[in-house]
C-alpha cells in the first residue's frame, strides 16, 4: 500500500505512511470509538490524486467533487462508507454536520429522521478549514512525472487490495476492537482519535513507529495551540492567584 502511494503520488514515506494508517482505520471504523477525519492540505491537483488513490485502499470509498445536505440523507444506515471529499467550499452546515458525525455512538438528527455520515471523511482542504476535529497531512507540488494510472490499472489494483484488506478485517478485527495502545503522551482530546489510527496497524512496527510520530507531531501542535487560547491563559492566570494567596478579587479582561 504504501508503495502504491509512493509511485502514483510521489508521497514521502512517512506521508505514504500516514494515509495508509488511514485506509487501516477506515476498515475497523465499526469498532472504534471515533472514526478517522482527515485533511489534505497543498495543491489542487495533488490532494485530488491522493484522494483518487485513497479511493483504491479504503473501505466502502465514495468519492465526492461535491456534497450537500439532500445528499448526506441518502446515506444508508450502518453502511460506514468512507467519504472521499474532492471541494474546498464546502456550505458551513454541511462541513459541521460532517465533522460532528464521527462519533459512532452519536446520531446526527435533522428534521424528522436523522443523517448516517458516520464513517472515515478525506477532505482535499485548506489550512483555515482544518481547524476542527481530524488529523491533517501537507502535501507538496510532485518534482517529478509522475505514472499514469489508467482506470483499468486503477480496477484492478482497487480489486486486489480490497480482497487483501477484507480479510485482513476478518482476521484482525476482534484484535482492533480490544487493542488500548499507550496514549498517555498525547493531549487528552487527541486521545480517541489516536486510538483509531493506531489500532489497526497489526504486526508492522515499521509503520506504527512512522504514524506515531506523525501523530505525536500534531499533538505538541495542539497542546502548543491550547496554551495560546485566551480562555486557557485565563484559567491558568486564575489558578495562579487561587493559589498565590492575598488576594480576594481577579479581575480579567
Amino acid at each position: 500500500m504504501r508503495e502504491f502511494l509512493r509511485r502514483y503520488a510521489g508521497l514521502a514515506p512517512e506521508a505514504a505512511a500516514f494515509l495508509v494508517a488511514f485506509a487501516l482505520a477506515s476498515c475497523f471504523v465499526d469498532c472504534l470509538p471515533v472514526a478517522p477525519v482527515l485533511y489534505l492540505l497543498g495543491p489542487d491537483h495533488e490532494a485530488s490524486l491522493v484522494l483518487r488513490l485513497l479511493g483504491c485502499l479504503c473501505r466502502r470509498p465514495v468519492l465526492l467533487g461535491d456534497v450537500d445536505m439532500a445528499a448526506l440523507a441518502t446515506l444508508p444506515r450502518q453502511l460506514d462508507a468512507t467519504l472521499l471529499i474532492n471541494q474546498r467550499n464546502l456550505a458551513p452546515r454541511v462541513t459541521r454536520i460532517l465533522q460532528s458525525s464521527n462519533d459512532r455512538h452519536f446520531c446526527v438528527a435533522r428534521g424528522t429522521g436523522q443523517l448516517n455520515a458516520f464513517g472515515a471523511k478525506a477532505f482535499s482542504a485548506d489550512a483555515e478549514f482544518a481547524d476542527g476535529i481530524g488529523l491533517h497531512l501537507s502535501l507538496s507540488p510532485a518534482q517529478d512525472p509522475l505514472p499514469t494510472l489508467t482506470d483499468a490499472d486503477e480496477k484492478e489494483i482497487a480489486n486486489d487490495f480490497q480482497a487483501k484488506l477484507l480479510r485482513y478485517r476478518m482476521v484482525h478485527h476482534r484484535r482492533v476492537r480490544d487493542a488500548q495502545p499507550d496514549l498517555r503522551d498525547f493531549v487528552p482530546v487527541m486521545r480517541d482519535e489516536v486510538r483509531a489510527w493506531l489500532a489497526p496497524i497489526c504486526d508492522c512496527p515499521d509503520l506504527q513507529k512512522s504514524v506515531l510520530t506523525s501523530l505525536l507531531q500534531q499533538s505538541d501542535e495542539a497542546e502548543g495551540a491550547q496554551l495560546s487560547d485566551d480562555r486557557c491563559v485565563v484559567a491558568e492566570a486564575a489558578l495562579f492567584f487561587c493559589h498565590k494567596g492575598g488576594h480576594e478579587i481577579l479581575f480579567c479582561w
